[in-house]
C-alpha cells in the first residue's frame, strides 16, 4: 500500500489507518480509496480488532478528494453517464 499505512496492534485490539500523502495534504485519490476499502475490509473481518483510528500524515488530516486527479480523469468520463454512474465511477465501484 503506497498511499495508506495500515498498522495492526492485535494485543491491544486496535488498528491505525494513516493516509500517507502529506505532500498533497492527504488528498484522497482512487488509489488511496481502494487501499482504504481493502484495509477496512480486512479490519472488519479480524476478530482481534475492536477499534480503528483513521489519521493523516503531516500537517493535515485530509484535504478531501484529489481534485487534480479528478480533473485529469474528467475526459475519461462518458458524457452520457448518469449522475449515479459518475458517483459510482468516482468511488471506484464500476
Amino acid at each position: 500500500m503506497a498511499d495508506l499505512r495500515y498498522e495492526r496492534f492485535p494485543e491491544s485490539h486496535y488498528a491505525v489507518f494513516t493516509m500517507d500523502r502529506p505532500d498533497r495534504l492527504n488528498a484522497q485519490g482512487a488509489q488511496m480509496r481502494a487501499e482504504l476499502r481493502e484495509a477496512l475490509s480486512e479490519f472488519s473481518h479480524d476478530p482481534d480488532m475492536r477499534v480503528g483510528i483513521v489519521t493523516g500524515a503531516g500537517r493535515a488530516f485530509s484535504a478531501g478528494a484529489d481534485l487534480r486527479e479528478m480533473a485529469e480523469n474528467a475526459g475519461s468520463v462518458r458524457a452520457n453517464q448518469t449522475e449515479e454512474e459518475r458517483i459510482e465511477a468516482y468511488r471506484g465501484n464500476q
